[in-house]
């Protein structure tokens, strides 16, 4: 086992154990800086992905706090960088999960937004230099040069008393990813419109035609929670094939409860949830395999959201699973839940206003 899979089981086992403190940070937690976009292809697809200033932020974390910000904008690439220390001031070892989720949420907006301006993905390509988490290259260099979105304020080093969270990601960076493949039927309006909602009670369940539209984009593996019927599916990472039915009943329960007990969990219309196949130990995957996991499962879940804005469900993505392992709770191999997006209730004039624009 080399040091890199060694560090990882250790902060597993510590962002696993539910007894492990949590700090309140002291001061408030920066947000990422904002920016106004030029009039350059590349800055317009990465203003309407990340949200430009003054407007809403259009990419709502997948729990950290806001670690993801743009560091350079080229001729054809745009640089993100991950200021971790901010979510693990809050969520102590728990954070390198939430900013390698929150990390794949602002690639795959990036890489929507580029779909729907015309602009082709070349490479994704991470590094475990944090001061360069990710880059995105893409197919057709834009004529303007740009330096990118100016700062509010120099960036924080990173303090001495949160090295977890820095050690890991440093281990667990290092890769390259393919790209996405645009969403059919997708719009710069439903890129604006994607937001995490809440909801007090459940709402109508979501037909099988509904999940199978979000789990589209999907890899084999991940698990649909249907609630009419109640079934637990898997997915079979073909878009024309139906979902396989895994077990019956309801896990909405035993879900919530994993996850702290949020109650749009126990709630929920329908469920799509990302597991890892197995748990760090002796037989782990590496270091950077964990790390493509968790990364991916972010940008899935943006898809994930993305598909249930187009169709007016309202959804929420959801971090910080403790000991959920949801294959052996099924008799199952061991598949420990990495990420998750729950749908609430739908919104009758969102699908009102869909079948309005279809007509048009």
């Amino acid at each position: 086992m080399t040091r890199g899979d060694t560090l990882l089981a250790q902060a597993w086992a510590r962002a696993q154990d539910p007894h492990e403190p949590i700090p309140v940070p002291s001061a408030p937690i920066p947000r990422a800086p904002r920016w106004l976009s030029s009039e350059d292809v590349l800055s317009t697809v990465v203003g309407a992905a990340l949200g430009g200033r003054g407007s809403t932020r259009q990419n709502p974390s997948a729990g950290g706090l806001y670690p993801v910000e743009v560091q350079a904008l080229g001729p054809d690439s745009v640089t993100l960088s991950l200021a971790w220390w901010r979510t693990a001031a809050k969520y102590s070892t728990r954070a390198w999960m939430s900013c390698l989720l929150d990390l794949g949420y602002a690639i795959a907006a990036v890489e929507t937004s580029s779909h729907l301006h015309g602009v082709g993905i070349r490479s994704i390509e991470t590094d475990s230099d944090l001061a360069r988490a990710v880059r995105i290259t893409w197919d057709r260099p834009c004529e303007n040069l740009w330096d990118g979105p100016p700062a509010t304020s120099p960036p924080a080093a990173p303090p001495d008393s949160a090295p977890w969270t820095g050690d890991v990601l440093r281990e667990a960076l290092g890769f390259s990813v393919e790209p996405l493949p645009p969403q059919p039927g997708l719009s710069l309006d439903d890129l604006r419109e994607r937001r995490s909602g809440q909801w007090e009670s459940a709402g109508e369940a979501m037909p099988v035609s509904a999940m199978s539209t979000l789990c589209r984009q999907l890899p084999a593996g991940c698990v649909a929670q249907l609630i009419d019927p109640d079934v637990l599916c898997l997915t079979r990472g073909d878009a024309e094939e139906p979902l396989q039915p895994l077990s019956r009943g309801d896990a909405r329960a035993t879900l919530a409860q994993w996850c702290g007990g949020q109650p749009m969990v126990a709630t929920c219309s329908g469920a799509v949830i990302v597991t890892q196949p197995t748990p760090p130990g002796d037989a782990s995957p590496s270091a950077l395999d964990y790390g493509r996991s968790l990364l991916n499962a972010g940008r899935y879940g943006y898809c994930v959201q993305v598909s249930a804005a187009m169709m007016g469900w309202a959804s929420r993505p959801i971090a910080g699973w403790v000991n959920a392992d949801i294959g052996r709770a099924m008799g199952r191999e061991s598949a420990l839940i990495t990420h998750a997006v729950v749908c609430g209730p739908r919104s009758a004039d969102a699908h009102d206003k869909k079948v309005r624009k279809s007509l048009d």
